[in-house]
This record gives C-alpha cells, sequence and structure tokens, in this order.
C-alpha cells in the first residue's frame, strides 16, 4: 500500500485492510495489555493497586458463580484507571462495548457514580446528596445490577491478604467473552 490520504486507496488497498482485519483472532490480547499496566506501581492511596483490585473482584465473582460474562465485565472495570482516571468506566466500558450485553455496559460505564455510596458513611456525600445523584438513573434495567457489583465486589476487594486468583485463572471466561462475534455498535 502506498497511499497517504485514505481517498487515494485503492479497492486492492481496502481489500488487504479488510483481510487483515477479519485475520485479527485475539480481541482481549489489548485489554489484557491494559489490565497488566496496572500491575505493581501507586495503588493512589488504595490497599491495592487497581491490578490486585480487579483480580480480587474477580475471585469473588468466580467463586459466587456469576456468570462469565459478569467476571469479564468485574476484572476488566478499572482496565482504564491509570490511562483516564476520572472517567476510566466509561473508557473499559467501550472496550468491552462490542462482547458483553447492554446491562454490564452501563454496569462498568457507571460503576464510578455508584461506587459513591461506599463514602455516604463518612459524611462526605451526605445530607442527600448521593441519593439525588442516583434519582435520574433509578428506573435503568441495570440500576440494580450495578449497585449489587459495587456493593458485592468492587466495594469489598481490597483485602491485600485475600487469596486471589492469577489472571490466567479467567482465560475460560475472556476466551468465552472475547471470542464472540465481534459486533459495531454505534
Amino acid at each position: 500500500m502506498t497511499f497517504t490520504n485514505l481517498r487515494d486507496a485503492t479497492r486492492a488497498d481496502w481489500d488487504r485492510i479488510d483481510a487483515l482485519d477479519e485475520a485479527r483472532t485475539d480481541y482481549a490480547e489489548a485489554p489484557l495489555a491494559l489490565l497488566e499496566s496496572l500491575r505493581g506501581g501507586d495503588a493512589a492511596g488504595y490497599p491495592l493497586n487497581p491490578y490486585d483490585h480487579s483480580r480480587q473482584a474477580a475471585t469473588r465473582a468466580l467463586r459466587a458463580g456469576e456468570s462469565a460474562e459478569m467476571i469479564v465485565c468485574i476484572l476488566f472495570h478499572d482496565a482504564a484507571d491509570r490511562l483516564a482516571p476520572a472517567n476510566h468506566g466509561q473508557i473499559a466500558a467501550e472496550i468491552l462495548r462490542p462482547f458483553v450485553s447492554d446491562d454490564h455496559n452501563w454496569m462498568v460505564r457507571m460503576h464510578g457514580l455508584f461506587q459513591k455510596e461506599n463514602f455516604t458513611n463518612h459524611g462526605h456525600w451526605g445530607s442527600g446528596a448521593f441519593d439525588a445523584m442516583l434519582d435520574p438513573y433509578r428506573d435503568h434495567p441495570a440500576f440494580e445490577l450495578t449497585r449489587r457489583f459495587c456493593r458485592d465486589y468492587d466495594a469489598t476487594s481490597f483485602d491485600p491478604a485475600y487469596d486471589s486468583l492469577p489472571v490466567e485463572a479467567f482465560m475460560p471466561q475472556i476466551r468465552e467473552v472475547f471470542d464472540r462475534p465481534y459486533s459495531f455498535q454505534p
């Protein structure tokens, strides 16, 4: 290929690009690398860094008998934490979106907001401020799923003594989810 502007690409160029894209079979490779980038380093004040926190949350979900899709969403929910701390949930949700249900995608996207519920007992979000922030979302089909994820897996997974599984233990679930047919969703 010799084009320097997409407008100059030939039909043969596009056929080659399409063939290379169709030959790409490991859609989990880049998300796993992003997750791996969270290993070690600064825990940003938390007892665990995001990599170990994610493994712990996914381990809890696996041991609780959650679905492969739920486990994968939990494993990758903080994958973009160092890349974009303020909107890491939205970025992780976009990575997962072609492979997971709308409800699980919404759960990952919104977990940062729902996690604030864990600060209400310290007066940080007191006086009904947190409830008011959630009010617009109460009728969403994934509201309770997201609340349960934050309560049962995300908030509870900062224990350095917990027996977390290695990422390799989740490969059957990762393969099940990322090997699904890719679907473009605008």
